[in-house]
């Protein structure tokens, strides 16, 4: 694995709990979630649950990557691109807070064809992040 410059895990260490700031922020309605979450079908609030786990752990290993590779003096690829990984999903995030709204107002293909575009082009940075970190 190939050395990457520590400003890189500076940038990630201070921008990931700005952007998890950034995602409660966006969730500060939480009544209104919770209200939500009550109504859901079983599988939107499993989907929910599995989300806010899969997001704390992505932003815990990511900065726990950041902070390790800032100790050491040294960062590696893996821990690069767990750094972009976690940084990638806090911003996923914030993108769906804005679009939920939209997305509830429009038919049901048309919302399915936005959340599939919106994972794809994430999807899509993840692997250019691969590409660009492990050159």
């Amino acid at each position: 694995m190939s050395q990457v410059p520590l400003a890189y895990f500076q940038v990630g260490a201070t921008a990931i709990p700005t952007l998890l700031v950034a995602v409660a922020v966006g969730l500060k309605q939480g009544v209104t979630h919770a209200e939500e979450f009550k109504k859901a079908s079983r599988i939107d609030k499993g989907v929910a649950v599995f989300t806010v786990v899969l997001f704390s752990l992505s932003v815990g290993v990511g900065e726990l990557a950041a902070l390790t590779a800032l100790y050491r003096g040294e960062g590696s690829s893996l821990q690069a691109l767990l750094v972009w990984g976690a940084v990638s999903f806090a911003l996923l995030l914030i993108i769906m807070e804005f679009i939920t709204p939209i997305v509830s107002a429009m038919k049901s293909l048309g919302a399915v064809i936005l959340w599939a575009g919106l994972i794809v082009v994430w999807l899509i940075s993840v692997v250019y992040a691969q590409v660009l970190i492990f050159q």
